[in-house]
C-alpha cells in the first residue's frame, strides 16, 4: 500500500542520513498514527456492520419462523376431528406429518434461541432478548396446541371406532329381533 511505500522510503532517508531526519521521523510517526487511527476505525465500523448484520438476519429468520408458527397455529386449532371413523383416521395421519414437520423445525428453533443469547451477551440489545422470549412463548404455544389435537384426534378415532362397532352390534341386534319376532320363523322346515 501507499502508506508502507511512504513508511519504507522515510527509514531509507533516515538510514542513508538525509536531510531533516527529525522531521522526517515526525512525518512518518504522524502519517502512520493516522493510518492506523483509521484502520482501528474502519476495523469497528466493520465489526459494527456485521454485528448489525447479524442482528438483521437474526431478526429475519426469527420473524419467518413466527410466520411459519402462527400458520401451523392456524391448522392445529381446527375443531374438525372427524365425522366418522374414515374421516377421523385420515385427519390422525394427516396430523402426524404434520407432527413430524413440526418436529423439523425444532432445531431451527433451538439455534435460533441460542443465536439470541449469544446477540444480547455480544450486542446488548433488549429487543432481541424479548424477541427471543416471544419466539419460545409462540413455539410452546404452538407444541401444546399440536399436543392438545393430537389427544383429540386419538379420542375421537376411539370414539368413532365404538360407535361403528356399536353401529354393527345394532344391526345385528336388529336382525335378530327381526327373525325372532317374524311368526312364520321357526314353523316349519323351511323357515329352520
Amino acid at each position: 500500500s501507499a502508506i508502507v511505500d511512504l513508511n519504507k522510503t522515510g527509514d531509507e532517508f533516515i538510514e542513508n542520513n538525509m536531510f531533516d531526519i527529525e522531521n522526517i521521523k515526525e512525518t512518518r510517526n504522524t502519517i502512520s498514527d493516522r493510518f492506523q487511527k483509521v484502520r482501528n476505525q474502519a476495523d469497528t465500523r466493520r465489526q459494527r456492520l456485521q454485528e448489525a448484520s447479524t442482528v438483521h438476519q437474526f431478526i429475519r429468520d426469527l420473524e419467518d419462523e413466527e410466520a411459519q408458527i402462527r400458520e401451523k397455529k392456524l391448522l392445529v386449532t381446527s375443531d374438525d376431528y372427524g365425522r366418522d371413523f374414515n374421516q377421523s383416521q385420515n385427519l390422525r395421519r394427516k396430523h402426524k406429518r404434520f407432527e413430524v414437520d413440526l418436529g423439523s423445525h425444532e432445531p431451527n428453533v433451538s439455534n435460533l434461541q441460542q443465536l439470541a443469547s449469544q446477540l444480547t451477551q455480544e450486542v446488548g440489545n433488549s429487543d432481541i432478548e424479548r424477541k427471543s422470549k416471544d419466539l419460545q412463548h409462540h413455539w410452546d404455544t404452538l407444541k401444546q396446541a399440536t399436543d392438545d389435537r393430537t389427544k383429540r384426534l386419538d379420542e375421537s378415532l376411539t370414539y368413532h371406532n365404538w360407535a361403528s362397532n356399536l353401529d354393527e352390534e345394532n344391526a345385528w341386534i336388529k336382525e335378530r329381533l327381526h327373525i325372532m319376532n317374524n311368526p312364520d320363523i321357526g314353523t316349519t322346515f323351511d323357515y329352520i
